[in-house]
């Protein structure tokens, strides 16, 4: 009962250790590693996440994820006074980063579609994939549960899809690892080059988000305006 629940985003674990050894992966000493999946089968995995057993909010939040690199709370958290439609911009504040900085994300077409599914789900609530029992933030287990349902887990963590991400964009796509590393909102020790990451690539990262989110069989090019 606790487990169904929690596959559709209608509450917290039934522990709070639950499933906490699946989702970090093994660790060595100090650097903890995650599952990924290999990034040539992220447009295989999308089409599956879709038909999956669990919510359509939750679905889409996992989608989301995916597609912005972004980490698993801050897109459980994504409010829509956090997005800028007219530019077609995601800015997670710092409050909510692990870095405490502010994190632009621009956002590809596919996931100004997404937009225009999760305000149909439900256009009353704050959050852009809010719990359909509770209207608060997917649980923390939420998404890992997907892909226990998918048969997937021992595959991938949530967390991985980032690394599927990087791979992919050094690899294939040959981005500058100063524009992933953007991309991926990761710390910069030097103010200097950290203050210039904030305030540029956005361009760049633009196209790089929408060429990621075309390679995971995406459509190309498609209008999606409006909410």
């Amino acid at each position: 009962m606790f487990k169904s629940a929690i596959r559709h985003g209608q509450r917290e674990n039934a522990s709070a250790c639950d499933g906490v050894a699946e989702e970090l992966g093994r660790q060595n000493h100090d650097v903890q590693h995650f599952r990924a999946l290999p990034y040539a089968e992220a447009a295989s995995f999308l089409p599956k996440l879709r038909i999956c057993n669990s919510s359509p909010a939750v679905k889409l939040a996992f989608e989301w994820l995916i597609l912005t690199a972004t980490r698993s709370k801050e897109a459980r958290g994504a409010r829509w006074d956090e997005i800028d439609q007219r530019r077609a911009l995601w800015t997670i504040p710092k409050e909510r980063m692990k870095g405490r900085r502010e994190h632009v994300v621009p956002l590809s077409a596919r996931c100004l579609e997404i937009l225009i599914e999760a305000r149909r789900l439900d256009p009353s609530k704050e959050l852009l994939f809010p719990s359909p029992q509770t209207g608060e933030p997917l649980a923390d287990m939420t998404l890992v549960w997907v892909l226990r349902d998918m048969a997937m887990k021992d595959r991938a963590t949530v967390h991985g899809f980032r690394s599927s991400f990087r791979d992919w964009a050094t690899e294939v796509d040959k981005t500058r690892e100063v524009l992933t590393e953007a991309a991926l909102a990761h710390t910069v020790r030097d103010r200097t080059e950290a203050a210039y990451r904030r305030a540029e690539y956005l361009d760049e990262r633009r196209g790089l988000m929408e060429r990621w989110a075309v390679y995971c069989g995406l459509p190309r090019n498609k209008s999606s305006k409006g909410f």
